[in-house]
């Protein structure tokens, strides 16, 4: 490794050369890494060039999931898994038998049985809406209806001691991954007590979207718990106080 003995120390790169600092002194080495005329062109690098495709085909597509969901991505003060459900999105992709290597789709995918399995029950945040609850709950596919059966808030649920009500809200989500379009239509959300009273959910206000072409249906459910003070709610925003699940996934 040369040494540089030059009036003025550099630091940076000109031309092939990168000049630096470790301990104490000033250094000078080759330029590392490969050229990118060669990555973008040597047939050595074919698999390399896939890869950058494909990774680009997923990042798009998940993006376009996650506009779907802003609204619930806000209130979940940015508590969504978004790592996690990269990989899950690339083994989508990868379902795609009809696509050449580097154009893998997650359109062509997620309509295999295996590939729309992957989301059903998926939790997106770190805590899951249904460990918190134990209660069943039923999706109707037709009219995109969550319900559940008679469930007591304070013995079947997980909350926080310092929790007073918890607010629940389901929505539908239909993204045509294909034609970059997506649409959402939310139920009215509940906020109820958490007590030895016993209820049922029903959130019937919500629709099935039509963003036209041929597109995915995800039916969310959030969990979040508030503190009722002085006449007043307050949203707790701890990690295991704020859940959003995708209860159930499906092609019609």
């Amino acid at each position: 490794m040369a040494k540089q003995e030059a009036i003025i120390p550099l630091t940076g790169t000109i031309g092939n050369l990168n000049f630096y600092k470790k301990d104490g002194e000033y250094r000078v080495r080759r330029k590392g890494g490969v050229n990118k005329n060669r990555i973008l062109n040597d047939p050595k690098f074919a698999r390399t060039r896939e890869n950058m495709a494909q990774l680009g085909l997923v990042a798009s597509d998940l993006k376009l999931f996650l506009e779907s969901i802003s609204k619930f991505r806000n209130r979940m003060s940015g508590k969504v898994k978004v790592n996690p459900l990269s990989k899950l999105f690339f083994k989508v992709a990868y379902l795609d038998g009809l696509s050449q290597r580097g154009d893998k789709k997650i359109a062509i995918g997620i309509k295999e049985p295996r590939g729309i399995a992957y989301f059903r029950g998926l939790p997106l945040t770190n805590h899951s809406v249904m460990q918190n609850l134990n209660v069943s709950l039923n999706v109707d596919r037709t009219t995109g209806i969550v319900s559940s059966e008679e469930f007591i808030p304070a013995t079947q649920m997980v909350y926080p001691p310092s929790a007073t009500h918890f607010e629940m809200q389901s929505a539908v989500v239909a993204v045509d991954f294909e034609g970059k379009e997506h649409k959402i239509s939310y139920s009215e959300p509940l906020i109820l007590p958490i007590d030895q009273n016993p209820l049922t959910l029903s959130f019937d206000q919500v629709t099935i979207p039509d963003p036209g072409g041929d597109p995915t249906y995800f039916v969310l459910l959030s969990l979040i718990y508030h503190q009722h003070d002085n006449g007043d709610l307050y949203q707790l925003n701890s990690e295991n106080c704020m859940t959003l699940d995708i209860l159930d996934a499906f092609n019609l």
